[in-house]
């Protein structure tokens, strides 16, 4: 955020400056005020500017509303001051998401400790300035986070100073009450995969509606369908035979007394706009056949309403207060519950205050009476401060099976059926939650990755693995910063890859071995990993690919590349299994770790073990890697020497894969031989002649007598036995198919003879098929 006083250069030339003085520092009060209230960090002063950032220290779910709202405070501040030296008082207000780093600046005595680096606070600056006085503008990358939660009209595009593009920009003027994303989603995708549990919700129901009064706790991780759930039976029950309550706990409001009791009813009053407040919430208490003398001095003290004429002032001391206060809520929730069928709903138990949960337990603590059913949902790590009892249903929600996902997907994507890798890698990273499923495909569809080939959707290029969507970003980073000093661990942790284990992470960590296990059991107790194994065998895998991601994406790439080298250097000096066994991962590491030389020798021996496994796609792929690393280096002859290596051991399994006769078939043998020319007796010659002459051969170019030629050539010129052999192999080969079966003969009995007194062994050779057999036919 970047806020600004509006034509303060005027506003200096009419005022003195001490006043100046005290309208600044009353300005800068406000702002400081407005940013932290939203959990907000006022980075710095520029003058009468001020840069903020949210979601740092901490991440919120909500950090761009967070944002938007501490905007509209600072411009209602401006608003209500009045002229000063007769010109209007205006504020300015800009707001811009992305990614940025946040560190200490500067040198001498002038060192900025969380001063920010990047795009986005420039961006911020520039939306600023395009902004009218008094005005809160937003990019359209904060747009898209805030959308439906508030009020907006689009400035239309506008050329930013130092912006590629031009960027659209919006006006935001208000809030529109929205309370959850269900709230702003519009057309909501139908429930995939719950129908077990609708049926034990229907069923409670039809208890409590009978006069059985029910309590149903549902718990499921964040985005696995909770409020969804809900929201399905809500428009499953006739809407004119029961009431629906709801009170939603906040992550802002943690600590504020009785907030979602409070918010819910001046929810109420607000919308039902005419008669006064208080007279509002009366009829409500008289509806609902509650004693209004007993009921609403309490219910307007918790909204600071003035009581009406008649009604007594309270005396009670702030626990009588307190107790009287929960007694008359429940008071009256039972009457509405004998005049017809409640749904009282409590949402996001895991963010309740201290009060609001006492108020809870005493609802939940005896069975509710009359005809009444308490919805509760929460997030694993809330734990129940009420025993079971036989009233109460715990719900746990599991993430989708692979066929729901896709089923989901379908919903989202409507009458777009997605190309099945796209649909593969959304199944596989969402991990079965329905929101990361959702979100995801949305992503997709929206980005550049598909375009429309006569009605159906098509991947433009090779699918790299999925981002992670800016909805859902906010949130995971919420997470892992509510780790602590665990952080650090799901963070090295995610460096080693989706499963790590506690060996590897002790050899690379830093932290003693007690601060280590700790950190390990907080990511376990917090949810975001599970633990398999013990002792030595212990191992941890991230509950979500999404969460990986987002732990390791919240390093600085200096230190990401740090954990990979050492990672790497972990793998090879203390655990040589993994290293000889799996040389892709220390690959890998190296890779990310910017060694390209290190990383391209372990590309080579992956590629290699993969060869001999028969794992021809995965040996095209180490291979490959190895290849894009070295055409990032400068030219010199260590580069060309390993490039021929690796292009040489390619050609193979290359063939296999894509064919003798395949494009990249002839590209890659041919790349070999000009990298093999002027080299003393490269080994690597003759097996590239050989895939030459193997390319034209099946793809009837006509040239194959000449490859052939150049095989033997090359082969008798090294003397190695069982290539001559081949090359007698290709020139018959080659000669039989331009009709000089003479020739042919001759080099067939040739390499047969060749081959029985050698005894040469297919294995010997560069080749996969045995020569002494191909002979033996054609001659």
């Amino acid at each position: 955020m970047f806020a600004d006083l509006a034509d303060s250069t005027a506003l200096s030339g009419k005022l003195d400056p001490e006043d100046l003085r005290v309208i600044v520092r009353g300005y800068h009060a406000a702002c400081a005020a407005a940013v932290e209230r939203h959990g907000g960090y006022v980075g710095k002063w520029l003058g009468d500017g001020m840069l903020a950032y949210f979601g740092y220290p901490g991440a919120h779910e909500d950090d761009a509303q967070r944002a938007i709202r501490a905007g509209l405070e600072i411009t209602a501040w401006a608003g209500m001051q009045g002229p000063q030296g007769g010109l209007p008082l205006g504020v300015r207000v800009g707001l811009h998401t992305g990614l940025c780093v946040v560190g200490e600046m500067g040198a001498g005595e002038r060192i900025e400790h969380a001063d920010v680096v990047g795009e986005t606070p420039n961006v911020a600056a520039r939306v600023q300035g395009a902004a009218p006085a008094n005005c809160v503008a937003v990019s359209a990358a904060t747009w898209r986070l805030a959308q439906g939660y508030f009020v907006a009209e689009s400035m239309g595009a506008h050329a930013l100073k130092g912006v590629a593009q031009p960027l659209e920009l919006f006006r935001i003027s208000g809030e529109t009450g929205a309370q959850s994303r269900l709230d702003v989603s519009g057309q909501l995708t139908p429930l995939v995969g719950r129908e077990d549990e609708m049926a034990v919700l229907l069923s409670r129901w039809d208890g409590a509606a009978a006069g059985d009064g029910q309590v149903v706790f549902v718990s499921g991780e964040p985005g696995i369908g909770k409020s969804r759930l809900l929201r399905t039976l809500h428009e499953r029950l006739p809407a004119k035979q029961h009431l629906r309550i709801e009170l939603r706990c906040s992550q802002s409001h943690q600590n504020s007394a009785l907030f979602p009791f409070i918010d819910h009813l001046q929810r109420l009053i607000a919308s039902s706009p005419g008669a006064p407040p208080i007279e509002q919430l009366a009829a409500m208490l008289t509806d609902a056949g509650a004693d209004p003398q007993a009921l609403l001095p309490l219910f307007a003290s918790l909204l600071g309403l003035a009581l009406p004429e008649g009604y007594p002032a309270l005396e009670l001391s702030p626990e009588q207060r307190r107790q009287k206060t929960y007694e008359a809520t429940v008071a009256w929730l039972e009457a509405e519950a004998r005049r017809q069928s409640v749904l009282l709903v409590v949402e996001d138990l895991h963010w309740i205050d201290p009060s609001t949960l006492e108020l809870v337990s005493t609802i939940v603590g005896g069975q509710p009476k009359g005809r009444m059913l308490v919805l509760l949902t929460a997030r694993p790590e809330f734990e129940p401060a009420w025993p079971q009892q036989p009233y109460m249903t715990a719900l746990r929600l599991a993430r989708l099976a692979p066929g729901e996902a896709e089923e989901c997907m379908l919903h989202v994507a409507g009458t777009d059926a997605l190309p099945p890798e796209v649909v593969a890698q959304i199944v596989a990273r969402a991990d079965g939650v329905p929101l990361f499923i959702e979100e995801l495909t949305k992503m997709v569809l929206e980005s550049s990755l598909l375009r429309d080939d006569r009605g159906r959707l098509v991947l433009d290029n090779r699918m790299a693995p999925l981002a992670i969507p800016e909805t859902l970003q906010d949130s995971l980073m919420a997470r892992l910063d509510r780790l602590g000093e665990a952080k650090e661990v799901a963070q090295l942790g995610a460096t080693v890859g989706r499963e790590f284990s506690h060996s590897v992470v002790a050899a690379v960590s830093a932290l003693r071995p007690e601060l280590l296990s700790t950190g390990l059991n907080a990511l376990v107790e917090s949810g975001l990993v599970y633990r398999r194994g013990f002792g030595a065998t212990e191992r941890y895998v991230f509950k979500h690919a999404l969460i990986q991601d987002a732990a390791y994406n919240s390093l600085l790439r200096s230190t990401r590349g740090r954990f990979h080298r050492l990672i790497a250097e972990a793998l090879i000096a203390q655990f040589p299994e993994v290293a000889e066994g799996q040389p892709e991962v220390v690959a890998h590491h190296y890779t990310e770790a910017r060694l390209a030389m290190e990383a391209v020798g372990w590309w080579k021996l992956a590629g290699s073990l993969a060869r001999t496994r028969r794992a021809n796609v995965e040996a095209v792929a180490h291979l490959n890697r190895g290849l894009e690393l070295l055409a990032s280096l400068p030219a010199s002859a260590d580069r060309d020497g390993l490039e021929l290596a690796l292009a040489a051991a390619l050609i193979a399994p290359l063939s296999n894969v894509d064919g003798y006769s395949a494009p990249l078939v002839e590209q890659t043998v041919h790349r070999v031989i000009a990298l093999a020319e002027g080299r003393e007796d490269p080994p690597e010659l003759v097996p590239a002649l050989w895939g030459a002459f193997t390319y034209h051969l099946v793809a009837g170019t006509g040239q194959t007598l000449y490859w052939g030629e150049q095989t033997l050539a090359a082969a008798l010129k090294r003397g190695n036995t069982g290539q001559v052999c081949m090359g007698h192999y290709a020139v018959c080969v080659g000669s039989w198919h331009g009709g000089d079966l003479e020739r042919a003969e001759k080099h067939a009995k040739a390499g047969r003879e060749l081959f029985d007194k050698e005894r040469v062994r297919a294995s010997t050779l560069e080749f996969s098929f045995d020569p002494g057999e191909n002979l033996n036919l054609l001659a």
